[in-house]
């Protein structure tokens, strides 16, 4: 975030924002819902996915201290999205949602269910 406003302050505009993953932060070992309230106010679009651990050895996702995540139907997973989109809310956010999803199930069966658990996400804040 603090680099993201010295660039749009440097420049003059604020073409430059963040499109933060839900996932993703747990990777670098912090909770996604407090990582999203970091660049809430800089966001454009957000990567909406989740996670679950693994087996340490499984092949996955490795976090910092080597534990094993795995891609799953959003929803399913750790991450705390309701928490993530409330916070996105609060900070006036109106971009883009997408779903991304890098399970390693059957993508024909987990990526409607992923985008109904979405759209439940997003209606419960309506």
């Amino acid at each position: 975030a603090q680099i993201i406003a010295a660039v749009r302050r440097n420049c003059g505009h604020d073409a430059l924002g963040a499109n933060p993953d839900t996932g993703n932060f747990l990777l670098v070992g912090q909770p996604s819902h407090e990582a999203i309230k970091q660049v809430a106010d800089c966001a454009y679009m957000v990567h909406f996915k989740d996670f679950k651990p693994a087996p340490e050895s499984d092949e996955g996702y490795r976090d910092l201290e080597g534990n094993v995540f795995h891609g799953t139907v959003v929803g399913e997973g750790t991450v705390d999205l309701n928490a993530c989109l409330s916070i996105l809310k609060e900070q006036g956010f109106d971009g883009w949602v997408n779903l991304e999803w890098e399970g390693t199930g059957d993508p024909m069966v987990d990526v409607p269910k992923s985008l109904d658990n979405e759209r439940a996400c997003l209606n419960s804040l309506a």
